[in-house]
């Protein structure tokens, strides 16, 4: 029994020994430094979108969308290399469909809906995945979008509605 023990432990022994080993690796890093950043226009890097006043009975079933309203994000100064440009809009997601984006809760709020962003073809776009690519012309991309409200759940509440979007540029 005991040479048992001894065979046991030391075929544990070797066979952990081997496990602990592996070849070393590489990680390489590259970039580039470039001397300027792209620019924003007046008023479309932070910017209010009103989506206006909607009746709850604009919504008959969840996913019915209401109040499309277009909004551009403009920018200027891309470096000479630069061909296209995708963004990144993220946020507070809704609790009920996290790739729409959430609007305040609490007392004077709506409630059943969110915020969608869509591309200029009205095709939507979820939180934190990329858009559509759009071209850059002349160190110039002026980027089209538009949100709408979506309706989340079927029942409605009246209320005020405010929801934040960050976005993120990247281009090459």
């Amino acid at each position: 029994m005991r040479n048992l023990l001894m065979t046991s432990f030391l075929s544990i022994f070797y066979l952990t020994q081997f496990t602990t080993h592996a070849s070393d690796g590489n990680i390489k890093f590259t970039g580039e430094i470039i001397q300027s950043s792209c620019t924003f226009r007046a008023l479309t890097k932070d910017q209010t979108v009103s989506l206006g006043t909607v009746a709850t009975n604009s919504f008959k079933k969840v996913h019915d969308t209401a109040s499309p309203t277009v909004f551009n994000i403009e920018i200027n100064n891309f470096p000479n290399n630069s061909q296209e440009v995708f963004v990144i809009f993220d946020g507070v997601k809704d609790e009920i469909n996290n790739e729409l984006l959430a609007i305040k809760e609490g007392d004077g709020y709506a409630t059943g809906v969110s915020i969608g962003i869509y591309n200029n073809s009205e095709r939507y776009i979820s939180l934190n995945h990329k858009t559509g690519v759009y071209p850059i012309n002349d160190k110039i991309a002026i980027l089209k979008f538009i949100a709408k409200y979506v309706a989340t759940e079927d029942i409605f509440l009246p209320g005020k509605v405010e929801a934040n979007a960050n976005f993120t540029l990247v281009y090459n």
